[in-house]
């Protein structure tokens, strides 16, 4: 597992939510111990710090699967967020495990199933599409400069 970045204030809220979660079956409790240990092991840095290429919470990535050479598009939310029929990603579906706190160009390995009967799956990070940490805090930045021009 490459060096992940995540939020100090999104840790907290996923150990939060982590510790609260029950998991239904094995693909659930997997993502959890993945999630967990991620969190144990990642550079933690301050919500302003964190970079927009970075995969937090919310982040909508195009990623490219390697061995198939197939984009898609993901948006990464909590299990009770995905919404049928559109781009949501669970945190705790594989993938969604796998990429939280990625930056762009990383290629992320998607552990195969847990019978083994299926391979792992190697993609990588193309573009982060919609951060929005960054985004809440360059809008904050932009709404202090306006305000400053205003006075």
């Amino acid at each position: 597992m490459s060096t992940r970045i995540v939020s100090l204030e999104e840790k907290r809220r996923l150990l939060r939510f982590l510790g609260a979660f029950r998991p239904r079956n094995e693909v659930e409790a997997a993502a959890v111990a993945t999630v967990t240990a991620m969190l144990d092991a990642a550079i933690v840095v301050p919500s302003r710090d964190l970079p927009r290429t970075v995969v937090s919470m919310y982040s909508t990535v195009k990623v490219v699967d390697l061995q198939r050479r197939e984009s898609f598009t993901h948006t990464l939310v909590y299990p009770a967020d995905v919404r049928e029929y559109q781009s949501d990603l669970s945190l705790l579906a594989p993938m969604g495990a796998a990429l939280l706190g990625a930056a762009e160009a990383h290629v992320v390995v998607i552990p195969g199933s847990i019978d083994a009967s299926t391979a792992p799956v190697r993609i990588v990070v193309k573009e982060i599409l919609h951060q929005p940490e960054w985004e809440q805090r360059n809008r904050f930045a932009q709404d202090r400069t306006n305000a400053e021009a205003r006075s």
